[in-house]
């Protein structure tokens, strides 16, 4: 939450406080109400025109310029994670995956594989050293989603971290 507290950008969804539920153990987010997400439009009416994919995209790589310059990875884009508010801006948001890299450190050497499986890097599912590049790779994967309508590689059938690192090493 800490993270999300201090990130301020118009193409970042904004945090507005958490509340801690401790008889549950669970936690509540508050974040900007914004009603559409690239799924949910695909879902509703179907692949992107190339002029709205290139608009998306653009928006989403500000985004990026922003955390990436503030040391940040996002780890999970995908359509769900991409909202689009009334007005067309488009704000990245579920940042439980994103991590902070530290000031000395060029890529994450914990080989934590996390974010979904049909947008994650190579590196991340063979549990390679990664960094900020990650996001690029996952962000093409949804420029292919909102182009065609489908997550990359979901012809392949191939629904498991596992089975999709299997395919790479072929």
């Amino acid at each position: 939450m800490e993270l999300m507290r201090q990130l301020k950008h118009p193409n970042i969804v904004c945090y507005l406080g958490a509340e801690l539920h401790a008889a549950e153990r669970t936690i509540s987010i508050f974040q900007e109400w914004v009603p559409m997400s690239v799924t949910s439009l695909l879902v509703n009416f179907g692949p992107f025109k190339e002029r709205r994919v290139v608009q998306v995209t653009r928006q989403i790589l500000e985004g990026l310029v922003y955390l990436h310059a503030k040391r940040v990875v996002h780890r999970d884009i995908k359509g769900s994670n991409i909202l689009i508010d009334d007005r067309g801006v488009v704000k990245l948001c579920d940042f439980g995956a994103s991590k902070m890299l530290d000031l000395n450190q060029l890529g994450l050497g914990d080989h934590t594989r996390v974010g979904s499986p049909y947008f994650m890097a190579p590196e991340v599912l063979l549990r390679q050293e990664y960094g900020a590049q990650v996001d690029i790779w996952s962000l093409a994967g949804a420029m292919l989603e909102m182009a065609t309508g489908n997550p990359p590689w979901a012809t392949l059938n191939l629904r498991t971290p596992v089975a999709l690192k299997e395919w790479i090493k072929r």
